[in-house]
Parts: C-alpha cells; sequence; structure tokens
C-alpha cells in the first residue's frame, strides 16, 4: 500500500489474496481502499 502522508503507520490500498474471507473483513478492506479477492490460494 501507499502511506498515508502526515499519519504515521498507515497505509492506504493493497491487495489481500486468500480462499475465504470473512465478511466483516471483506468490507472493511473495501473500505480502507485495498482490494480483496478470493481465489484458490
Amino acid at each position: 500500500g501507499q502511506y498515508i502522508p502526515f499519519i504515521p503507520n498507515k497505509k492506504t490500498g493493497g491487495i489481500i489474496l486468500g480462499n475465504k474471507i470473512a465478511p466483516i473483513f471483506f468490507n472493511t478492506a473495501e473500505d480502507s481502499g485495498a482490494l480483496p479477492i478470493e481465489c484458490d490460494v
């Protein structure tokens, strides 16, 4: 992910690959700017 200016230890964006992603984590990842993808790993 990309660092957020003026906010230490926080990033935005990124990609998450997983076989099963719980809905709460899927939605949280989307809200934070990541791209969650469910696929065979």
